[in-house]
């Protein structure tokens, strides 16, 4: 769904029930990434950092499940949006191999 409303720009539509898996879910760091892409998208600079930086604060240890290559690139594209040179680096060693 995500993907979907993303491309028409229409990812305010899944704010929502985004913020829902979050909240229902917060030991899981696996919906982060997708709610902090679409603050990014939606110009909300700050929160969208905020989730950056929780979640560069754990190095990005994140499961290495079905979502991992996409949370990565979901946290390769907000690392390039904010211009953190540093964490954009650390999300490119979990990406290469």
């Amino acid at each position: 769904m995500f993907t979907i409303r993303r491309e028409p720009g229409r990812l305010g539509d899944v704010v929502p029930l985004l913020e829902r898996f979050v909240d229902e879910n917060p030991e899981r760091s696996t919906w982060r990434p997708g709610l902090m892409l679409i603050a990014s998208d939606l110009c909300f600079e700050k929160p969208a950092r905020a989730v950056l930086d929780r979640m560069a604060a754990t190095e990005f240890d994140l499961p290495r499940d079905g979502k991992y290559v996409i949370t990565l690139s979901h946290l390769a594209e907000t690392c390039a949006r904010s211009r953190d040179l540093p964490r954009a680096e650390l999300v490119y060693e979990r990406l290469l191999p």
